[in-house]
């Protein structure tokens, strides 16, 4: 359930809150990244990047579908908007992603729900006008 709402005028804002998340993180945690396509998920996880020490350009791995950054903690950039089956998932070593330190980030994570882990932290991002609304 989310807990706190936040109003984000602009992508410098976005990646902001993403470093600042970032900044804060731990190694071992799962965000499942929910918004329609174009709300900024990707956006935020520059952020979060930035936050994790990673100076690398990051991209949507829409095409390659899972992207890994070294930083302060790795990072784990999947993108599953264009997988259509669980198996797909699976198929790339996903559980093994799980299992490796550092920091996944899952967008479209709602299209399989029953392979985010329990103790994921949900953030959704809305577009309402040029705002962001950001949700965790």
């Amino acid at each position: 359930m989310n807990k706190t709402e936040l109003v984000v005028p602009s992508q410098e804002e976005l990646i902001a809150l993403g470093r600042w998340w970032g900044e804060g993180m731990e190694g071992n945690e799962v965000y499942a990244l929910k918004g329609p396509l174009g709300a900024g998920k990707t956006t935020l996880v520059k952020g979060i990047a930035l936050g994790l020490g990673i100076t690398d350009n990051i991209v949507s791995p829409t095409f390659v579908l899972v992207m890994e950054y070294k930083g302060r903690h790795s990072l784990f950039h999947f993108d599953w908007y264009r997988i259509e089956t669980e198996k797909e998932v699976v198929d790339l070593g996903y559980y093994d992603y799980l299992e490796k330190p550092g920091v996944k980030v899952i967008e479209w994570p709602d299209k399989f729900i029953d392979l985010i882990p329990e103790n994921a932290k949900w953030i959704t991002i809305e577009v309402d006008g040029s705002n962001r609304i950001v949700r965790w």
